[in-house]
């Protein structure tokens, strides 16, 4: 279904809802059978070593990577350092945009209860 592209008394009468009053309470038991209840699901919360191992796993960090043993290796160690300063980076701006995600999910799941 694509309630956004449907209008409210559309929607109303597909659910089977009222705009006034809602659901009665045989509708809200039905509902309950059919669908559960209206709560987020048990999150996998990931451990932090997790979540930093997983920043050096993208295709893109692992060429990089590649890219400064391969200048290390040709004695430039200078653009081998300035890659792996970037895959540092890359790294550290990943793990916290993804542990800052893991704790607002975290606290809407407990915030829900």
């Amino acid at each position: 279904m694509q309630f956004n592209k449907q209008t409210i008394d559309e929607l109303v009468k597909q659910l089977n809802s009222h705009t006034k009053e809602g659901l009665n309470e045989n509708e809200v038991r039905l509902a309950l059978q059919k669908f559960g209840k209206n709560e987020l699901k048990d999150a996998n919360t990931r451990s932090i070593y997790r979540i930093l191992f997983g920043q050096f796993t993208s295709p893109l960090v692992i060429i990089l990577v590649v890219a400064s043993g391969a200048s290390f290796y040709l004695k430039q160690a200078r653009d081998g350092i300035i890659l792996l300063i970037i895959v540092v980076i890359n790294a550290l701006i990943g793990f916290y945009q993804e542990w800052k995600s893991e704790n607002i999910l975290a606290s809407i799941k407990i915030g829900g209860r």
